[in-house]
């Protein structure tokens, strides 16, 4: 689970990728009929701890955006790979020409696919990495 800082932040991001379904957690969601593939989307922090103690300590929290790239079995990988791709340009667009905000996009790791568990689909993982820091004062 990622802070809300962070979900938001991602939030916004995957929001400006054009053409593709997105199943947020906890919300209600039914895979397109037509044979589209989707997007499952999830979080997790590596760690949180802090950085620097005293009287305005510094928390820094790692971790990752999880994009679970969905598409129909049998359809090839590209579909999935071409998401994929949407979704880690409009990270890198989220960082170019802009000053460093409260999270830091760090990187992706693009895993090898899958064949889902029932068969009917293939997945590809895509990991988003961010870091974040919280000074705390007061």
């Amino acid at each position: 689970m990622a802070t809300f800082a962070v979900w938001a932040a991602a939030e916004a991001i995957l929001s400006t990728v054009p053409d593709v379904t997105f199943a947020w957690p906890n919300q209600r969601f039914a895979a397109p009929a037509n044979g589209e593939g989707f997007v499952r989307v999830g979080a997790r922090a590596a760690e949180g701890e802090p950085a620097e103690m005293g009287a305005n300590p510094i928390w820094v929290e790692r971790g990752a955006i999880e994009c679970t790239i969905v598409v129909p079995a049998g359809t090839g990988t590209m579909k999935a790979r071409g998401i994929a791709d949407s979704i880690i340009a409009a990270f890198r667009a989220a960082t170019r020409d802009r000053p460093t905000g409260a999270v830091i996009w760090d990187g992706f790791e693009l895993q090898e696919g899958e064949a889902s568990e029932d068969g009917a689909y293939w997945v590809l993982h895509l990991q988003i990495f961010f870091r974040t820091q919280t000074v705390l004062t007061g």
